[in-house]
């Protein structure tokens, strides 16, 4: 991978863009995509298109969904405390402990998801409770409902502060690689058509869509609009070559082996 693809990768990925939020990490995409394109426009949902050989056919639309999983404040309690609910599927085990940012009208607002000790936590059985995410709270430092809400409101998106890192080679992590890594593909894949030698026939609109994770609602909306012949959509999936998982039930996908194609179900015969 050249140095300004890993740096748009890292930017895109470090970029908040919560379900329904995504402006932000939009703009991120657009900026890069639109070096590569004829054509670039936004719609009402927030969609981003990226046209290369407008006129051309058939219309290729290649897409990937650009929002993440987050949480939300759902409310303030008299100690100004921040109670949460989902924003997509997130786990609420895994948030525990974790540095967030609530982004507010007012700018970000930092907290930490509340950890209680496990002795404290004890089941009848002496097994550690597994938290409700309405159990879960942020501690933002208010010490009042009313300083807390000089600060947030509530329906304001919160997102965890994990950041891009390379752990070796070429392997990393982040948060929002879903599914920022695919539309970081799909802006890829259209600088590298565009700076091609062969001659396109195709039509192809890059899209980064929004709100995939709480209902798939920008990916329909795009997909009316656009009409495309062919459709091709970036997405991640699970790997299973680590400890625990069941390659019976989940299949063997090991990362670094190259992408994962789909067949069957919802995909069309012909593609």
């Amino acid at each position: 991978m050249n140095k300004r693809s890993l740096q748009f990768l890292e930017t895109l990925v470090n970029t908040p863009s919560p379900s329904g939020h995504e402006s932000r990490g939009l703009r991120v995409w657009m900026d890069y995509a639109g070096q590569y394109a004829d054509e670039t426009y936004s719609d009402a949902y927030g969609n981003c298109v990226a046209v290369l050989n407008k006129g051309g056919g058939p219309r290729l639309m290649l897409a990937g969904h650009a929002d993440e999983i987050g949480m939300t404040v759902n409310f303030i309690d008299d100690d100004g405390y921040v109670y949460v609910r989902r924003l997509g599927g997130t786990n609420p085990a895994i948030t525990k402990a974790q540095r967030v940012t609530i982004h507010s009208r007012k700018g970000p607002v930092k907290g930490v998801v509340g950890s209680v000790a496990p002795h404290l936590m004890r089941t009848e059985t002496g097994a550690p409770k597994v938290p409700k995410i309405h159990e879960v709270f942020v501690d933002i430092g208010a010490g009042s409902r009313k300083a807390a809400e000089k600060l947030i409101r509530v329906g304001d998106p919160i997102t965890l502060n994990d950041q891009f890192e390379l752990l070796r080679g070429d392997l990393a992590v982040a948060r929002a690689f879903d599914n920022r890594v695919g539309t970081w593909a799909v802006a890829e894949t259209l600088r590298l058509l565009q700076s091609g030698k062969a001659k396109l026939n195709a039509e192809v609109c890059a899209v980064a869509n929004t709100m995939e994770e709480v209902g798939l609602f920008g990916a329909r909306q795009i997909a009316y609009s656009l009409h495309p012949d062919i459709a091709l959509v970036m997405d991640v999936t699970h790997a299973t070559d680590y400890p625990t998982v069941d390659k019976r039930q989940h299949g063997d996908i090991k990362v670094g082996q190259g992408p994962t194609v789909t067949h069957g179900n919802c995909n069309h015969p012909e593609v």
